[in-house]
């Protein structure tokens, strides 16, 4: 699990420094307008990402049972089929996509800037990266599927961070969205090839082909992996349709305030995902074997650690992340301290329900939780139409949080508790209690750092980064935790328990 823990941390280390970089240096090399019509491009191909159908996921758990059985047979089975499946999606997409970006004129999404042969490579171009990843990340997933998850994600850096460089080398160059957007296709293809080479080395059973693929397994995967596909549709509707909103209300600079005011605050989620994705693996073991116990104490551990961990740096942002924008992006960008704010928010009340998620999904019981998230998601871009009219870029973050907290905040958590055996009353009681006391002390706290060091900047942003952390972990270990939970903690952590060894001694 730690080893895993590294490499997906790395990979979220990769893409935060990659952000910190790049924003700057596409500012410098595009303009204002033309970088935020790249990002609606963007947006508006990532839905290519539902062509993926859930069966990722469901491929995934598939190839990793047959192999802990030693059932190789099966394993070939269920991965010729996958591939030929992906396959046939790859050509078929491929095809409509390249027709749509010649035959459908660009400028109904708002670009100004853009010429609308340059939008239509763009879309073709960044679209192929998309339809591409269903093959290879099949054949990427490999070791993941034999349980070496760190391999599988150290590939996944790697590719990162080749795409990225070559992408930054190109701006640098002065290359423009069609270079961009061909460069990295590169990692793309040769990663795979790489892994192909090593499967065919050390583990030739495993080696991908298309001989034993098989109808009937691939409509026996249809069923599990149809509500697995709910969840990059809901993402996909949440990430990139406010994109596109904003970009046919407010226009393109509009869409880069949003979007890099967006990726400031869902690094603190990121950070989250990495330590719940890296205990994904042990959460379905404990179910398998009703260790239920045990899942209620993680549920409150992790649900409790990751909202004080995530309280503690949305109050350090709340006073100087107005500053880290106008910095991260050279002064190019205004920054909106309203619309941050409104972000922050939505992140802190988001953290408890999604962190949740995590085990009944782990578990194979997310039917619910993949239709909740689908309705917060047409339910808060919805609204986002409508209020982006009214309040400008503060009514998409509103919507989507009033979404959220009609459909996810309360009945994600209660399914949760109900699989698990825990009473969510005083559950819930805690949380929700214990959130708004400890907000409150770490934005007290904050306010004070932040007024005693305003002269300086770097000093300013540590100083009230490790106050509201600490001040939050602190009420969140007395107020989110039960005793036993607290007792349970201690004894996980040497260095705790070493200490509350010498204080009995004392």
């Amino acid at each position: 699990m730690l080893q895993g823990l590294a490499a997906i941390f790395s990979g979220q280390v990769i893409l935060a420094a990659a952000n910190l970089l790049l924003v700057p240096l596409y500012l410098t090399s595009w303009s204002a307008p033309i970088y935020g019509e790249w990002l609606v491009l963007f947006s508006l191909v990532s839905y290519l990402s539902v062509l993926d159908l859930g069966m990722e996921m469901a491929v995934g758990n598939r190839l990793t049972q047959a192999f802990a059985i030693g059932d190789l047979e099966d394993y070939a089975r269920v991965q010729h089929s996958a591939l030929a499946l992906y396959l046939s999606l790859a050509g078929g997409a491929f095809l409509l996509l390249g027709v749509a970006a010649w035959v459908f004129p660009p400028a109904w999404i708002g670009l100004k800037e853009t010429p609308a042969a340059v939008a239509s490579w763009v879309l073709w171009l960044l679209g192929l990266q998309i339809i591409l990843a269903l093959p290879m990340g099949l054949i990427g997933g490999i070791y993941r599927t034999t349980g070496n998850l760190a391999r599988s994600q150290w590939l996944a850096n790697c590719r990162q961070v080749t795409g990225l460089g070559l992408l930054a080398l190109t701006l640098l160059l002065g290359g423009g969205m069609v270079a961009a957007s061909l460069v990295q296709l590169i990692p793309l293809l040769l990663i795979p090839i790489y892994v192909m080479w090593d499967v065919k080395r050390r583990f030739p059973p495993l080696m991908p082909g298309l001989k034993r693929a098989n109808r009937q397994i691939i409509r026996e995967m249809i069923n599990p992996s149809l509500h697995f596909a709910l969840f990059p549709l809901a993402n996909a509707i949440i990430l990139q349709g406010p994109v596109i909103i904003i970009s046919t209300v407010l226009g393109g600079v509009a869409v880069a305030v949003f979007a890099t005011t967006r990726t400031l605050v869902n690094f603190i989620r990121q950070i989250m995902g990495s330590l719940t994705n890296a205990l994904w693996p042990d959460l379905t073991r404990m179910e398998a074997r009703q260790e239920f116990l045990r899942l209620r104490v993680m549920h409150r551990v992790l649900v409790s650690g990751s909202t004080a961990l995530c309280l503690g740096a949305a109050a350090a942002l709340w006073y100087e992340g107005p500053e880290i924008i106008a910095v991260w992006t050279r002064g190019k960008l205004p920054p909106d301290p309203l619309l941050l704010r409104i972000l922050l928010l939505m992140a802190v009340l988001q953290i408890p329900w999604l962190t949740s998620a995590t085990f009944t999904a782990a578990a194979n019981h997310h039917h619910k939780i993949a239709r909740l998230l689908l309705a917060s998601a047409v339910l808060g871009v919805t609204g986002a139409a409508v209020l982006v009219h009214w309040w400008g870029l503060w009514g998409i973050p509103v919507a989507l949080l009033v979404a959220d907290a009609l459909t996810c905040a309360h009945f994600v958590i209660q399914d949760t508790c109900v699989m698990l055996g825990e009473p969510y009353a005083p559950f819930a009681f805690r949380l929700w209690g214990g959130l708004v006391v400890a907000a409150g002390l770490s934005l007290l706290a904050g306010w004070v750092v932040h007024s005693a060091l305003s002269q300086f900047m770097i000093v300013r942003w540590l100083g009230v980064g490790i106050t509201t952390s600490l001040v939050s972990l602190a009420v969140g270990w007395r107020i989110f935790l039960f005793p036993v939970d607290r007792v349970t903690v201690i004894e996980q952590l040497p260095f705790l328990r070493g200490r509350l060894g010498m204080c009995r001694t004392n």
